[in-house]
């Protein structure tokens, strides 16, 4: 579009439109929305692990709170060429505890029985025994969900 009106004249504000649009309330995405999408509802429950937690340890595992998990693991920890898949239910470095994922955490990999990448302690970052412990929790719980 190409202004030809006085070259000179003052700039000034759109003025308010009269009619203002609305969003339609109902609208949904075209697949629609799952109740429980973006959420850890579906993860089953460690014992002795919260809900909470599980929602931390899912941020931390996707870098939203400085993690780096899932740059190896990939989203929802389904593995990549450099990273174990997490949620197979399948642990090469124990029984799939929340012990033994703790510790498997603490202490790193530092040399992997399948893929290329070693996991340092704590993945690289630092850990306070509360984020440990929900990392571990998020960690566990994908990896003893069911698969549908």
């Amino acid at each position: 579009m190409t202004y030809s009106g006085d070259p000179n004249a003052p700039i000034e504000a759109a003025p308010t439109p009269s009619i203002e649009a609305e969003a339609s309330p109902s609208a949904l995405l075209p697949e629609g929305v799952h109740p429980t999408a973006g959420t850890t509802a579906e993860l089953p429950l460690p014992p002795g692990a919260t809900a909470e937690q599980i929602a931390l340890g899912k941020k931390i595992f996707h870098g939203n709170a400085e993690g780096t998990c899932a740059g190896c693991h990939g989203a929802d920890g389904i593995g990549t060429p450099v990273g174990a898949n997490l949620a197979s239910g399948t642990w090469l470095w124990g029984d799939g505890s929340l012990q033994s994922i703790t510790d498997t955490i603490k202490n790193g990999v530092p040399q992997p029985k399948q893929h290329p990448g070693a996991m340092p302690p704590f993945g690289g970052i630092s850990l306070s025994d509360s984020d440990l412990a929900a990392v571990a929790a998020y960690v566990r719980a994908i990896g003893h969900q069911k698969k549908g």
